[in-house]
């Protein structure tokens, strides 16, 4: 119980025909995710700021697991744990489905400034053990079988919004990455005087999506509140001025706070 995440286990004996069979399943979803939001303003005034000050927004998603079944103790390792004078079936199935995402990101409308390094990473990590057996014994026939499955869906998403502001004194770095190892351990020992029969399924099915960019992927740019108007220099007896009647400063290419 101080190793594995999940274990199950099942054995059975009888004297004409002994059934035994183990089902695990386990569904883990993880996501972290680190932001600056909407109309937010970092670093903006300069007399605030450090020589060696930088702007980090990190995400890291990290699941490890070890799931056990089928295995009642050492010993069911060599002699399996369903016996019977008759005939001895068993099976194992263990189907874990993993969904992990980290999502880093500089929202729209956000005014973010460093003396060094502005940096939206996002990483996830997957590890993934599965170890099953199904054994036994029968003195006409044996019959056993494992399937072993792992699902692993990862999302690795960083990204500077597209209406956002990002000044830095080096390096702007937008960086996304993923790793994932499903490791598969799996095992029948089917005896029997007349006939033993065994199989071992093992699947592992791996997607991942991993984004770095600096675009449009929220759509969240704030909105222009009040009425906005351009005023240009004094052209005579009074200043000129354009009032908006309709329509969107935003998608002019304007951010909020400008007008």
């Amino acid at each position: 119980d101080k190793i594995a995440t999940s274990y199950v286990a099942a054995s059975a004996g009888g004297s004409k025909v002994a059934v035994s069979g183990t089902v695990n399943l386990l569904d883990v979803a993880n996501t972290a995710e680190a932001w600056i939001g909407v109309g937010a303003v970092v670093n903006a005034n300069p007399a605030y700021r450090l020589a060696t000050q930088a702007v980090i927004v990190n995400a890291e998603a990290t699941i490890e697991t070890i799931n056990v079944g089928g295995i009642p103790s050492v010993l069911a390792l060599v002699t399996g744990g369903t016996k019977s004078d008759g005939a001895s079936i068993g099976g194992t199935y263990s189907g874990i489905a993993y969904t992990n995402t980290a999502r880093a990101h500089i929202a729209d409308g956000a005014v973010v400034s460093a003396e060094t390094d502005v940096s939206v990473t996002a990483h996830t990590h997957v590890l993934a053990v599965i170890v099953t057996e199904s054994g036994g014994k029968g003195k006409q026939f044996g019959i056993e079988g494992t399937v072993a499955s792992n699902d692993i869906d990862t999302h690795a998403l960083a990204w500077i919004e597209d209406d956002a502001t990002v000044g830095a004194g080096r390096d702007v770095r937008v960086d996304a990455s993923s790793d994932a190892l499903g490791v598969l351990i799996t095992g029948t020992i089917a005896q029997g005087g007349q006939a033993g029969i065994g199989a071992s399924i093992a699947l592992n099915d791996v997607a991942a999506e991993t984004q770095a960019f600096i675009g449009d992927l929220e759509h969240d740019s704030p909105a222009v509140t009040g009425t906005p108007s351009l005023t240009f220099a004094d052209n005579g007896v009074a200043a000129d001025s354009i009032t908006r009647d309709a329509g969107d400063e935003v998608a002019d290419g304007f951010r909020a706070g400008q007008l």
